[in-house]
């Protein structure tokens, strides 16, 4: 497994406000003694409420990103190790829904493999 090179989580919002709306954001390490940001999000200054909105879910999205990230590398080794063993019962019992079921399963380890790959910036 390729070591991460980002900065470890949690990640924190920090917004800008203009008259109370949040206009822009930055994201801090926080908790890890940074203050300083790890990515700035200067928005187009169009501040009706749906643009609010986008504003502050992707301001959201992005702080979930190293959970996300954390929780993805395990849901990547248990379905794996599920695929492994759906195999192994269908050709012990000789079930092709669980054939298909380990077939389905190791899909979506490789796709969140993949995932995680794209974000580790080992992939495009």
């Amino acid at each position: 497994m390729t070591k991460e090179k980002f900065t470890k989580g949690p990640w924190t919002a920090c917004f800008t406000t203009e008259s109370g709306v949040p206009v822009n954001f930055h994201i801090t390490a926080s908790p890890h003694g940074s203050c300083l940001p790890i990515l700035e999000c200067r928005w187009p200054w169009k501040t009706g409420k749906e643009r609010t909105e986008e504003l502050t879910a992707n301001a959201h999205l992005v702080v979930a990103a190293p959970e996300l990230y954390d929780h993805g590398r395990i849901a990547e080794s248990a379905l794996s190790a599920a695929a492994e063993v759906l195999d192994k019962a269908a050709v012990t019992f000789d079930t092709p829904a669980l054939k298909l079921v380990a077939d389905e399963t190791r899909k979506a380890a490789v796709a969140l493999f993949g995932s995680l790959a794209k974000a580790r910036g080992e992939v495009s």
